[in-house]
């Protein structure tokens, strides 16, 4: 059960972590907020991918985009699991 989650887990966070690597890596996200969501990653994981900034989110500082990926799944237990990365690139 533990390892399940753990591995679960580690799988999440390193997609998670692949994904907001790409989005800092890209140089146009197109009309503002850029919004993606897949259904089904892995057969396991859906996810998030958000990109804002100062004029379509009001808590961005001007000169900056705002990168979030949100994961999320259900494990064998039925329980709702979610992971989160949030940061910011320059304009």
């Amino acid at each position: 059960l533990g390892n399940t989650f753990s591995n679960e887990s580690g799988t999440a966070t390193a997609l998670a972590q692949q994904k907001v690597e790409s989005l800092i890596n890209r140089s146009d996200y197109g009309v503002m907020p850029y919004h993606i969501t897949a259904d089904s990653v892995n057969g396991l994981y859906s996810v998030e991918e958000w990109v804002t900034d100062d004029l379509s989110d009001a808590t961005v500082p001007a000169g900056v985009y705002k990168i979030s990926v949100f994961v999320g799944w259900i494990d064998k237990q039925d329980q709702k699991r979610f992971t989160n990365f949030a940061t910011f690139k320059s304009k």
